[in-house]
């Protein structure tokens, strides 16, 4: 079974001569940047641990950034290391405690299907050293269940 549990082997994964969000390769007017997976920025700095790095382009890079804000976002109201505000774009509906402790969040406008599209995307491309294609979101069911605020429903949904 293929795995990256050591900081050795993230570096070995990580050498890869596409780009993971694209699959296209690199070139000398498309080159190649660095892109931390899990994004560095949502973790607390004592809970960072080794990342996965990978190769990709930078226009591919940052068209990721608005998600990576909202994780980050998501994951300080879970923290409690921000005044409250929610992530960007998004609507704080409430706060799901156990016991005095935060548990969850319900949030509309949460761009949480590419959060997690973008990071399977990478350990697939790590792991199995090649790109997984964008068709394959609507087979990737969320960690989480999505709140649809329109109906006060729960659905299971596909990114």
């Amino acid at each position: 079974m293929l795995e990256i549990v050591t900081d050795q082997q993230a570096r070995e994964f990580s050498r890869l001569d596409f780009c993971y969000m694209c699959g296209h390769p690199f070139t000398v007017s498309k080159p190649s940047t660095r892109d931390h997976i899990p994004p560095k920025k949502i973790f607390l700095t004592e809970d960072r641990n080794w990342p996965l790095i990978l190769p990709a382009h930078k226009e591919c890079n940052s068209e990721y950034s608005f998600s990576d804000e909202q994780a980050k976002g998501l994951l300080a109201l879970l923290h409690q290391t921000n005044t409250g505000n929610p992530p960007l774009r998004t609507k704080l509906i409430g706060i799901v405690k156990r016991g005095d402790k935060p548990a969850g969040v319900l949030l509309e406008g949460l761009s949480l299907g590419t959060i997690v599209s973008k990071i399977l995307r990478a350990c697939h491309a790590a792991l199995y050293r090649e790109y997984l294609p964008v068709q394959t979101n609507n087979m990737i069911l969320l960690p989480l269940p999505i709140f649809d605020p329109k109906t006060g429903q729960v659905a299971k949904e596909t990114i």
